[in-house]
């Protein structure tokens, strides 16, 4: 059995989902205003009732979507009409970037785990999101190989594996961001 770090389950009222349903109230409050059935009213009906569908679809998605870190990658899962998933193995993870808005603020927020070769896996809705890219970071600086001292390393490769790990160190503090911790990275292997 895998070893699971953290499991969580996405906010299901967001910030787009509270907007939709305010409008969609909005809209019902007009075409209640114009019972008279002209066109306008209804093509607020219309409207109105696409607004619910499209809530009652984004509500269920939510409440079928898992977010999994486990000790060698991290998962999406989402179990609504046909499963799909989204992967990124630790050792291909390059950076972790937190986005709150104004209304989440630090209850909940959007995680963006980036992998190596532009691959990305965004979380939206997390709950707590600055623990749950901890834990993805974590996970990141356990899997890298490079951490590791070999015993049959010489000077160069250990001087070479100290100095990705002060790069690693920069982007991690946020000195760098994940553009130029690759370019240095590069530069340092190919050197």
């Amino acid at each position: 059995m895998e070893r699971k770090f953290l499991e969580v389950q996405p906010i299901p009222i967001t910030r787009e989902l509270v907007t939709l349903a305010v409008l969609g109230l909005v809209i019902a409050a007009c075409f209640l205003g114009a019972i008279d059935l002209s066109l306008l009213s209804v093509i607020l009906l219309i409207i109105g009732l696409y607004l619910a569908i499209i809530f009652t679809v984004l509500y269920s998605i939510q409440k079928r979507t898992t977010y999994v870190v486990y000790a060698d990658r991290v998962e999406r899962n989402v179990n609504w009409i046909l499963k799909s998933a989204g992967r990124i193995d630790a050792m291909k993870i390059e950076s972790v970037q937190v986005t709150n808005s104004l209304l989440g603020r630090d209850r909940y927020g959007r995680v963006t785990v980036i992998g190596s070769g532009g691959t990305k896996l965004v979380f939206s809705a997390v709950p707590n999101p600055t623990n749950f890219a901890h834990t993805v970071r974590s996970i990141m600086n356990e899997g890298k190989p490079l951490h590791a001292k070999s015993e049959t390393s010489c000077g160069p490769t250990d001087d070479l594996a100290t100095q990705i790990q002060k790069l690693e160190s920069l982007r991690n503090q946020g000195i760098l961001d994940a553009a130029e911790f690759r370019k240095a990275k590069r530069k340092l292997l190919d050197s």
